[in-house]
């Protein structure tokens, strides 16, 4: 797996972890932490439950109609001052509140479902729940209150039930504040962390660019003349073979244009290297001119360059060849004016499609042909009778 790879897979993971993580607290670690509170804190309650009816001989069930003794009510106030008790009920086994520290309760009934169920198992069930109340006037206080329902039972038969509302704000929020804090330090890690990912992605892409670039650039410039811009020997065979390969499928013809500067020697003697040079791309900017896009063209070294032309469907194709080429070279001079125009030999093979004919082998057919044309313009009459090569000066 490449960098870039790993790096977008963590780049997912961070995003996904700041998604989950508030779904994570509301929907998982929340309720864990209240269930957790209202477990221990339940035990407590229970038990203070028991010590209210500790002595009391309750032989038959609470009933609304049956007063509750004294000393069973001061026991009662009694703890819920001592432990700090929001609210105390007590409930018949028909759900009817017989007694409660708020004297505004008694006579009603309890509407929770699971009442009857709570007698039946025996066991307590606690609610946490958030309230709020009016204190002074428009101000509102919000705390969190246990409410516990605890059955009394003897022998397996129900007595009645006790309701405790235990004040948890002071848990449920310190819990609640660390959690939430460390919920706070975790996405600050996660974000400072995808934060460093995308900026590392970033450089790495751009290094990763930098180097494509480069290797584009030094691939180039292997198969590249740097003086004339053209394919190098290198290159052009490198294009020309792959060529030949399209040439045989399509069964096109193809023709190897192989041209040499006359007295080139001559030039760089007589005007410098600088004017030599300036041929080579004066050449170079000729092929280029005669020449589609789709056709290959390099310099071989030194004053020889090649032409391999693409998709041909026919062999006259040649003498158009040559015509452009021997046009563009007149126009060249007539433009320039120069104390030395250019004059070109050039060897034209014709690569038939699937034949036994190798690209050295039209190179050299090529390379023949050029100096055959070279030498009879060598020998040609002053007038230029019977010149096979293009040669205006």
């Amino acid at each position: 797996m490449s960098r870039i790879r790993i790096l977008r897979l963590i780049i997912i993971i961070s995003v996904a972890a700041l998604l989950i993580l508030p779904v994570y607290y509301n929907y998982y670690l929340s309720p864990s932490y209240n269930a957790l509170i209202s477990s221990y804190t339940e035990k407590g309650l229970i038990n203070l439950a028991f010590q209210m009816v500790q002595a009391e001989d309750l032989d038959c069930a609470i009933s609304a109609d049956l007063p509750l003794s004294k000393s069973f009510i001061d026991k009662i106030t009694l703890i819920k001052e001592i432990v700090g008790l929001w609210k105390v009920k007590l409930f018949t086994p028909e759900g009817i509140i017989v007694y409660s520290t708020d004297p505004a309760d008694i006579g009603h009934s309890t509407t929770k479902d699971f009442f009857p169920q709570m007698f039946a198992s025996g066991n307590p069930r606690s609610l946490l729940v958030e309230k709020s109340f009016q204190t002074d006037g428009a101000s509102t206080t919000k705390m969190w209150l246990l409410e516990t329902y605890i059955p009394l039972m003897s022998d397996g038969h129900a007595m009645g039930a006790f309701e405790i509302y235990f004040d948890v704000s002071d848990i449920h929020d310190s819990i609640h504040s660390l959690n939430k804090t460390a919920e706070k330090i975790l996405i600050t890690i996660v974000i400072g962390l995808l934060a460093g990912i995308l900026i590392t992605t970033y450089w790495a892409k751009k290094s990763m660019l930098e180097l494509e670039l480069s290797e584009d650039k030094y691939k180039k410039m292997s198969v590249t003349d740097s003086l004339t811009g053209l394919l190098n020997r290198r290159g052009f065979i490198n294009q020309a073979e792959k060529h030949l390969i399209i040439a045989n499928r399509g069964n096109k013809y193809s023709f190897l244009v192989f041209v040499d500067i006359d007295s080139f020697k001559n030039t760089n003697d007589k005007f410098g290297h600088d004017a030599g040079d300036k041929a080579l791309i004066a050449v170079a900017g000729i092929l280029k001119n005669t020449f589609r896009e789709s056709d290959i063209i390099g310099r071989l070294g030194g004053d020889e360059f090649a032409v391999l032309t693409t998709q041909h469907s026919n062999l006259d194709s040649e003498s158009s060849i040559r015509a452009r080429l021997s046009e563009n070279v007149s126009l060249w001079n007539m433009k320039e004016r120069s104390d030395s125009g250019i004059s070109l030999s050039i060897g034209v093979p014709t690569y038939i499609p699937n034949t036994e004919c190798s690209l050295d082998h039209l190179l050299f057919k090529a390379d023949k042909l050029m100096y055959e044309s070279k030498n009879r313009n060598r020998f040609q009459p002053p007038d230029g009778t019977d010149r096979d090569n293009i040669d205006i000066s």
